[in-house]
């Protein structure tokens, strides 16, 4: 069995999909997986993971020579709408184009149960769930770092909460900013990258523009590392997601965690055992504010996060690819 990872323009994919993409690369080599980003090299499976011109062309040049083809389904309709400034407007036309696409896959891999029961809902039977993954090793030392000189540098002092994601509404950057306004004696900072201000929604361009004294949005961070060393609380209030990255290394590095109550943690995310969840600003500020408060439960949720996510290492996601190519196959 041999596989052709592949994906084009990588200069081009950021952020959650080319940490997956490069994440599954590692998995595979853990698994001893055989396998090319070739597409011109001999295969057996054609695994995509982006809707680009070229991905599609190698699709359908798949589909003529009798090869599997497997998508890996980050993007629908779902979550493109309220990410930029029109999304929900061409949201009907990334729907028709998504199933458009995904229909003609043998096989469709899903990073969460929310994101197959959405696929399920289109139409599509053929769907498999496989964790996204994090690496030990891009995390490694974490804990070593001096988080005192990290702290200086950013003007901060503790507690501290951060984010580690791209900047937009759907990412719930009006929520993060709302909370940190309501909260006293607490520095919160937002790692990751903008877009251009003409693509973005003209609510995060003004919230943006006037900042809390308390809040800083210092763009893209190139050792993520620094964010979990600098933060005490991992504040995450995306109101549509798949399954980050980031929000996996965050229990990995045993982050007390506030996420938002969304179907697409049920199943690895447990309130009060791994991480609080809320479902309002009012709710964000309680929560962070007990874990500002509350030793025991910072604790708590960070031994369960770390316990968390053993389910999502490259090892066993690897495994896991490896199991779906053979299925696929037979």
């Amino acid at each position: 069995m041999r596989v052709c990872h592949y994906t084009d323009c990588e200069f081009l994919v950021g952020g959650g999909i080319e940490q997956s993409f490069k994440l599954q690369r590692k998995a595979l080599d853990k698994a001893e997986v055989n396998w090319t980003p070739d597409s011109a090299e001999d295969f057996d499976i054609l695994h995509l993971n982006t809707l680009t011109p070229l991905s599609i062309f190698n699709m359908f040049k798949a589909n003529m020579g009798g090869k599997k083809v497997i998508y890996h389904v980050h993007s629908t309709a779902e979550d493109f709408e309220g990410s930029f400034r029109f999304s929900k407007l061409l949201s009907p036309v990334v729907d028709y184009f998504t199933r458009a696409v995904y229909s003609r896959a043998d096989l469709l891999l899903a990073p969460s149960k929310y994101t197959k029961n959405i696929l399920e809902e289109k139409g599509m039977q053929n769907v498999e769930v496989v964790s996204n993954s994090y690496c030990k090793d891009r995390l490694e030392g974490y804990d070593e770092l001096d988080s005192e000189s990290l702290r200086d540098s950013y003007d901060v002092d503790k507690p501290v909460v951060v984010n580690l994601a791209a900047v937009f509404e759907r990412k719930g950057v009006p929520d993060f900013v709302g909370a940190a306004e309501e909260i006293d004696n607490v520095d919160f900072i937002w790692f990751g990258s903008q877009v251009n201000s003409i693509v973005q929604g003209s609510k995060v361009n003004s919230l943006l523009s006037d900042l809390p004294e308390n809040t800083q949005f210092p763009g893209f961070v190139e050792d993520p590392r620094e964010a979990f060393a600098v933060g005490d609380i991992f504040f995450f209030p995306s109101t549509v997601e798949h399954q980050p990255v980031s929000l996996l290394e965050a229990l990995a590095c045993e982050m007390p965690i506030v996420v938002r109550d969304i179907p697409q943690y049920e199943g690895w995310l447990e309130d009060s055992k791994n991480c609080i969840k809320a479902d309002s600003r009012e709710g964000f500020v309680e929560a962070i504010e007990e874990l500002r408060d509350d030793p025991s439960l910072r604790k708590k949720l960070s031994e369960n996060a770390s316990e968390q996510s053993e389910n999502h290492t490259v090892s066993r996601v690897g495994d896991r690819l490896q199991e779906v190519y053979s299925d696929c196959l037979n």
